[in-house]
């Protein structure tokens, strides 16, 4: 459903920051892949966070995952460049 080529970016980022990672260990359906999978689409990567008690009043999660999580995005916008955004070939 998502960009392989936001998938890979996701882990050259995680890589080059030195954060650890995990894939998916099963198909996750997100607002994001209805929009990758619209019309044309539009190209989306998702960054998901393990947790517990997903969608109840109260989630648990490892306030260290979050951090990670918040470094890996911030190390993709940083390895992303104008031309790119321009461009959204480069995302297809």
């Amino acid at each position: 459903i998502y960009s392989a080529k936001i998938i890979k970016r996701l882990r050259q980022a995680a890589a080059t920051a030195g954060i650890p990672f995990q894939e998916d260990v099963f198909r996750t359906w997100t607002d994001a892949a209805a929009i990758s999978a619209s019309g044309a689409g539009i190209p989306c990567g998702g960054v998901y966070m393990p947790r517990r008690c997903s969608h109840a009043p109260v989630e648990v999660a490892d306030i260290g995952d979050i951090a990670r999580a918040a470094e890996l995005v911030c190390e993709f916008l940083r390895q992303t460049r104008p031309e790119d955004v321009a461009d959204m070939a480069a995302f297809l």
